[in-house]
């Protein structure tokens, strides 16, 4: 065989091996301008999501608290225990509102929302009522009266979450393959910490052709504003969404959203805008 011929079958053979170099499923990595992405969860080549800081605060007469990670307390725990826990907590005079988790078992954690009257525990409520996915809360939101929000996360569906999200602006955390930590921004009733209604906050990408949901873990707790509209901020891990729910996406379609904010009804059945930093197609920014 000349060495023509073996040049000629050398480059050949290198060049079938990058054709067939794709996944298994037959897709390549995302056309120019597409969403798709290998993992529904975590973009390829997305810089991670910025870690929020822990961040406290008032306003139109509500305290806020807000802890980047939920703390793990207990229900059982004395009121001391809880007020020292580091978990995100509220306070007027000797009364005060705390919110993190509990494990209760190896794959399974649960929202804690707990009341402190003085040295009593006066409630401590699961709130998504054990079983199921991770759920953990982050934020709490409090008037000192009879108004509470309460900012949370959770993995997957079946939860309570489901029956107080009917009527929200989003009712249920959707098709996500339980892997995507969804946002959940929730009312509760101040003197049981029972969750009374809610809303879904998640991202979305492309997957295959089908919109699937995607990571958005919150920022800080609900604000309050002074025509009592609610202000809540987040981290996606691809594109969030209007409140047409229609997707906001990175312009370079590889990083992610920053600053992540929305606006809605105090009923939560309604987004009023939202913006993000670096993204395409804002439809009804906030102002």
């Amino acid at each position: 065989m000349s060495q023509v011929l073996r040049a000629v079958l050398s480059v050949t053979a290198v060049v079938l091996a990058a054709c067939s170099s794709g996944d298994a499923t037959g897709e390549g990595g995302p056309s120019p301008g597409s969403s798709a992405v290998n993992d529904p969860a975590q973009p390829e080549s997305a810089p991670p999501p910025p870690t929020p800081k822990p961040s406290a605060g008032e306003s139109a007469g509500f305290k806020y608290a807000f802890t980047p990670n939920s703390v793990g307390i207990k229900c059982g725990d004395p009121a001391s225990k809880l007020r020292a826990s580091g978990a995100a907590m509220v306070a007027f005079g000797d009364s005060a509102i705390v919110a993190g988790y509990e494990q209760i078992s190896a794959n399974d954690q649960d929202p804690i929302v707990a009341r402190l009257d003085g040295d009593v525990v006066s409630f401590c409520e699961h709130t998504k009522k054990g079983g199921g996915p991770d759920a953990r809360a982050y934020g709490i939101t409090w008037d000192g009266r009879d108004t509470l929000y309460g900012v949370f996360t959770v993995v997957g569906g079946g939860t309570a979450f489901d029956a107080a999200a009917k009527g929200g602006w989003i009712a249920s955390y959707g098709d996500g393959g339980a892997s995507a930590k969804v946002m959940v921004v929730g009312k509760l009733d101040v003197k049981t910490g029972v969750l009374e209604r809610a809303t879904y906050v998640p991202a979305k990408v492309v997957k295959s052709g089908q919109s699937k949901t995607n990571t958005l873990t919150p920022a800080d707790a609900v604000h309050v504003l002074a025509d009592g509209s609610l202000e809540i901020f987040g981290n996606a891990a691809f594109c969030s969404l209007n409140p047409d729910k229609t997707t906001m996406c990175a312009d370079n379609g590889q990083d992610y959203p920053k600053n992540f904010r929305a606006r809605f009804s105090a009923d939560l059945r309604e987004m009023q805008c939202a913006s993000a930093i670096g993204v395409s197609f804002v439809k009804t920014p906030c102002k």
